[in-house]
C-alpha cells in the first residue's frame, strides 16, 4: 500500500521527457563541438578547462548551464535551420541566462567569479555565432551593433570577475585568459601593431573627409585600425585560428567606447572601419563554427547600411566587398 503511494510521486518529479531528451543532446553538443572548436587543438589544460571544468562549475551555477544550453542550441540550429522548438527553448534559455547572470554579478565573490566570466564569454560568443541568422535582407546592421554592444558589458564583467577571483587559488578562468595568446594586463598592448595596409587608406579617404574628425576622433579610429593589424599578424603568419578567435572575440572588448558609439550613430567612416574588420574575420583559415559565414553576411549589411541603395561601390568599401565575394563563391 505504501508502495503504491509513491508511485504518483515519484512520477511528478520527472520533467517533461522531451525537455531533458533536448537538454541531454545540448550537453553532448557543447562536449562534442564547442569545447573543441579548432583544427590545431589548445593546450591541454585549456581543452581541459572546456571539457571538465566548465561543466562541473555548470552544476552550481544555473548562470553558466543555460549558457552552455544556448550557446549548444545554436551549433544545433546551424543545421537544423527550421526547428522552432529549439529556438524556442533557446530564447528561453537566453531570457534565463540574463536574469540569473544579473543576479550573479550582484552577489559576485570568489566562489561564482568563474562561473559570471565563462558565461559573459558564452554569451558575447553566442551573440557573434547568431549573426549567421539575424542578417537579413530586413535586419542587417541592427544585428551587428546588437553583438557589438556587447563587448563593452562583457569587458567590465570580466574586470569585476577578475578582481574577485583574485581571492581564489582554484579561478578557472585565469588559465584560459592566460593561455597563449595571453590577453596583457596591459590594454595598450593589443594596439601595438601597425595598420594593415589594405585599411591605411580609410583615414584619407572621402569618408574621412566628410567627417571632419577632430584630433581625439582621428585616434579612436586609428586605435581602432591598429586592432585589425593584431588579427592581420595572425592571418598572415598563418597561426593556428585559436589565435585569431581570440583575437575576433577581443574587438568588441578593447576597441574604444567612443567606436561603439560612432557605429550606432552610423557614422560612414566607423561603418567603413567595421566592415575592414570582418574582412580580416573573413579571412581566418579554419575559423572556429561560431564565426561561420557570418563575416561575409556582416560586410553585406554594412555595404546595404552606407550605399543607401546606390550603385557605386564605395572606395572605403572595395576591399571588404572583394573578400566577401571570394568567400562567397569558395
Amino acid at each position: 500500500m505504501a508502495e503504491s503511494r509513491l508511485v504518483p510521486d515519484i512520477c511528478e518529479i520527472i520533467e517533461d521527457r522531451s525537455e531533458r531528451m533536448t537538454q541531454l543532446e545540448l550537453l553532448h553538443t557543447f562536449h562534442s563541438h564547442i569545447c573543441t572548436p579548432f583544427k590545431v587543438p589548445q593546450n591541454q589544460d585549456v581543452e581541459a578547462t572546456w571539457l571538465v571544468d566548465v561543466p562541473q562549475i555548470a552544476f552550481q551555477n544555473d548562470n553558466l548551464l543555460y549558457a552552455m544550453f544556448a550557446i549548444s542550441a545554436t551549433f544545433v540550429l546551424r543545421t537544423q535551420p527550421l526547428n522552432t522548438d529549439l529556438q524556442i527553448r533557446r530564447d528561453r534559455y537566453m531570457a534565463l541566462i540574463m536574469h540569473c547572470q544579473r543576479k550573479a554579478i550582484d552577489e559576485l565573490s570568489e566562489l561564482n567569479a568563474d562561473a559570471v566570466s565563462f558565461t559573459a564569454l558564452l554569451i558575447q560568443m553566442n551573440s557573434f555565432a547568431m549573426l549567421h541568422e539575424r542578417i537579413n535582407p530586413t535586419c542587417g546592421y541592427e544585428a551587428v551593433i546588437e553583438w557589438l554592444k556587447t563587448g563593452p558589458g562583457s569587458g567590465q564583467i570580466f574586470a569585476m570577475a577578475a578582481k574577485a577571483a583574485r581571492q581564489s587559488p582554484n579561478n578557472k578562468f585565469n588559465a584560459l585568459m592566460n593561455a597563449k595568446p595571453a590577453y596583457a594586463p596591459n590594454t595598450e598592448y593589443h594596439f601595438r601593431h601597425p595598420i594593415p595596409p589594405q585599411s591605411q587608406g580609410l583615414l584619407e579617404g572621402r569618408l574621412a573627409q566628410l567627417e571632419k574628425m577632430t584630433a581625439e576622433t582621428r585616434e579612436v579610429y586609428q586605435k581602432t585600425l591598429r586592432y585589425l593589424g593584431t588579427i592581420n599578424e595572425s592571418n598572415v603568419e598563418k597561426k593556428p585560428s585559436f589565435y585569431a578567435a581570440r583575437q575576433i572575440q577581443g574587438f568588441s572588448l578593447l576597441v574604444p567606447k567612443a567606436f561603439v558609439q560612432f557605429v550606432e550613430e552610423r557614422r560612414p567612416l566607423a561603418l567603413a572601419v567595421l566592415a575592414h574588420f570582418f574582412a580580416m574575420v573573413a579571412l581566418v583559415q579554419d575559423p572556429p563554427w561560431w564565426v561561420g559565414d557570418s563575416a561575409v553576411k556582416a560586410i553585406g549589411a554594412l555595404s546595404n547600411a552606407l550605399l543607401l541603395g546606390r550603385e557605386t561601390i564605395l572606395e572605403e568599401l572595395e576591399w571588404p566587398c572583394s573578400v566577401a565575394r571570394t568567400k562567397a563563391q569558395s
